[in-house]
């Protein structure tokens, strides 16, 4: 999986475990991109079996992207938490 590709499964995996409802618009915002950019990134997640989403609906992860979410996020959590103490 790409490098962004990881950014917007941990931002999905994030916004799932603070609110009840993903949306391409709550993608957007978190990451100041485009809704397009989500689209096109989300589309990517959901043919690697990351993500479910019918048109124009909530964003779910599936198991392996629940997965996938975890790792990444018990992967990167300590590097944010170094550079936010030596900033």
């Amino acid at each position: 999986m790409s490098i962004s590709g990881q950014m917007y499964l941990q931002t999905v995996y994030m916004l799932q475990m603070r609110q009840t409802r993903v949306r391409v618009t709550d993608i957007a915002k978190t990451l100041s991109v485009s809704k397009a950019s989500v689209c096109k990134a989300l589309g990517t997640l959901a043919r690697g079996g990351y993500i479910a989403q019918q048109p124009y609906g909530d964003v779910h992860m599936t198991q392996k992207g629940q997965s996938e979410g975890a790792r990444l996020m018990a992967r990167y959590r300590p590097m944010a938490a170094s550079v936010t103490m030596q900033v």
